[in-house]
């Protein structure tokens, strides 16, 4: 984005012209634009918002402010063809959709597309450091990506383009909210449901067919029991294991779908299994990725109530029923977020956006967020508050308490034990830039062939396939 006159013009489709700088919002049902022009000062004013989020702006209004106190997804654009620092972009607080940026020809790029950045880039080759941390620990809150020049903007932050260079204003530290206590004959539960339900209220009244991520877990029951009480059409989609965990995956959902009445759609878990699915185009265009998209999105482009056009996840679980849960590591930035649910958002976000559905994760929204952190930890530990909104839902106790874990670890350990690691990495993109000397990890595959490889080795053994894949698609 670069200015170089004061012409604002905001096209037929809701394309926003500002000199030479252009703003499109993603094309949903679910976000709003607003465009102020100040004439006197020259600047342009964007905001792009999700519904829940605020009403239209007004004249005048405190911008910034107005980003700092959104309650849902928001960006806010400024275009200065006076200042010094011509272009400012902002976030709001709330997790969701990811936002790389870059500089290509003294321009801000600033997409949720990472092959839009990487495109723009004259020759791309790998950041070192950043790939070294995506192999050990997979995506990460930092700031510079795979591919030297690509930076991401997390939610709270801003940054402005200054002389060429990119400035980023860290994310603000909110305060946190602490354990507190609870009033004889409080009813936690039935409060909780209705922040969820009044959350995720704007989208289901405006959705044509909303879908719930519904795998029988904890987390996502909770969500399609609050959006039950907003809507009574929903559709579901489920991933379902082999054996006797996808038996008992069976019988928990016909339970959970036969309460709530949703329209409903399996999905095999393993078509395609993890390693096999980066042979698909899609798996190989951002690092910031879910380790069984291939499934999730097949499932959901096959749902015979498609088109769907909003989409509701159970991500934010871990904010219900842990501690505080906002360390970070040395290398990763500061914030307020829980690591694994900005993460999997993040992700969520870019599979389903690319196929035009909005995604919206309630129980990662801060006014839920908050009130669970608020709650005694008794009511926190072990799921307790999920388990007494599903059992007064009415839930039955073999629902509540499974024999079996419902992961994809026992998934991933079966396709692992199949691959031939050495042939796998043969050809190594990694290698021949020296970013990483993974000898290590193939020594460790082939020692395991005799007792199985573990979790941990898998992730890493993963996330390194996973890295070749995108680089060889960049990286010329």
């Amino acid at each position: 984005m670069e200015q170089s006159d004061n012409s604002v013009d905001v096209t037929e489709t809701g394309i926003i012209r500002y000199g030479n700088s252009q703003v499109e919002k993603f094309q949903s049902d679910f976000l709003r634009q607003h465009v102020e022009y100040d004439e006197e000062n020259g600047v342009c004013h964007i905001v792009i918002w999700e519904l829940g989020a605020f009403s239209a702006p007004s004249a005048g209004v405190d911008y910034d402010r107005l980003i700092s106190s959104a309650e849902a997804q928001a960006i806010y654009v400024r275009l200065d063809s006076a200042s010094r620092s011509k272009v400012q972009i902002s976030r709001s607080q709330t997790i969701g959709a990811p936002l790389y940026v870059g500089v290509a020809d003294g321009y801000l790029i600033a997409t949720w597309k990472f092959e839009d950045i990487a495109g723009s880039i004259k020759n791309p080759v790998p950041h070192r450091d950043s790939c070294k941390i995506y192999i050990e620990n997979g995506p990460s809150v930092i700031r510079d990506q795979i591919i030297d020049g690509i930076k991401m903007l997390w939610p709270g932050e801003a940054v402005s383009l200054v002389d060429g260079e990119l400035v980023f204003q860290l994310c603000s530290s909110n305060n946190i909210v602490v354990p507190s206590t609870i009033y004889n004959g409080a009813r936690v539960t039935d409060a909780l449901q209705r922040r969820i339900a009044d959350v995720m209220r704007p989208a289901l009244e405006v959705a044509k067919r909303p879908l719930i991520e519904l795998s029988g877990g904890m987390d996502s029951s909770c969500v399609a029991v609050a959006a039950k009480s907003v809507r009574s059409d929903l559709y579901s989609y489920a991933l379902m294991h082999k054996g006797a965990v996808g038996r008992q995956q069976m019988e928990r959902r016909m339970e959970l779908v036969g309460l709530l009445q949703v329209q409903d759609h399996l999905y095999p878990s393993d078509q395609p299994n993890q390693f096999q699915a980066l042979e698909w185009d899609e798996a190989g265009l951002t690092p910031f990725d879910d380790n069984h998209r291939m499934p999730c999105v097949l499932a959901v482009d096959e749902h015979p109530a498609g088109p769907i056009d909003l989409i509701l996840t159970g991500i934010g679980g871990d904010e219900l029923s842990s501690g505080l849960n906002i360390g970070r590591d040395p290398w990763e930035l500061p914030g307020v977020h829980c690591i694994s649910t900005l993460m999997a958002a993040t992700a969520r976000a870019d599979m389903f956006m690319r196929r035009g559905i909005w995604t919206l994760n309630p129980l990662a929204h801060e006014h839920v967020v908050n009130f669970c952190r608020a709650l005694p930890d008794k009511l926190r530990d072990n799921r307790m508050i999920n388990l007494l909104m599903l059992a007064r839902a009415g839930l039955s106790d073999g629902f509540l308490f499974p024999r079996y874990v419902e992961g994809y670890g026992h998934g991933m350990q079966r396709e692992a034990a199949l691959i031939d690691f050495d042939e796998l990495f043969s050809v190594s993109i990694i290698a021949d830039y020296r970013v990483y000397n993974f000898s290590h990890l193939l020594k460790a595959a082939r020692e395991a062939s005799n007792g199985g490889l573990s979790y941990e080795l898998i992730l890493r053994l993963f996330w390194l396939a996973k890295l070749e894949c995108i680089l060889k698609k960049y990286v010329r």
